[in-house]
């Protein structure tokens, strides 16, 4: 899976200029999370096509990137994330962003992209799955 980042000045109608976007390009938005740090606009999207996506993106004068993201199996209980960063911490590897993209009879799924995902990959085992 991979994660696209936008990173746009913070203005009134950013987010709605990135989602006509990649409508307008047939592009559909399967996961997206936005927020503002310090005045900078961070857009992070999960989309059917990425490599059309980041066209789409730069074409309209976004800077996107594209990032690969672990997809992790969890339970869904309190504390089951916290065990998941604790392990990564101890590790001395860093996350750079998570998001929970879905969660099924007991079952939670996150995506991680950390600042060595082969690592992670290792420390996490069999609680990253390639697909869902």
């Amino acid at each position: 899976m991979h994660l696209i980042t936008v990173i746009a000045q913070d203005g009134t109608g950013r987010l709605a200029a990135v989602a006509e976007t990649l409508g307008a390009a047939g592009i559909n938005i399967e996961d997206i999370t936005a927020e503002v740090r310090d005045d900078v606009g961070v857009i992070n999207l999960v989309v059917g096509d990425e490599d059309a996506a980041i066209a789409a993106l730069r074409a309209a004068g976004f800077a996107a990137v594209s990032r690969d993201a672990l997809v992790l199996r969890i339970e869904d209980a309190p504390g089951a994330l916290g065990r998941i960063a604790v392990r990564l911490g101890e590790a001395g590897i860093s996350v750079r962003t998570m998001h929970i993209i879905g969660r099924d009879a007991g079952i939670g799924y996150a995506s991680a992209v950390t600042d060595d995902n082969e690592r992670a990959r290792e420390i996490l085992g069999d609680t990253v799955v390639s697909e869902l």
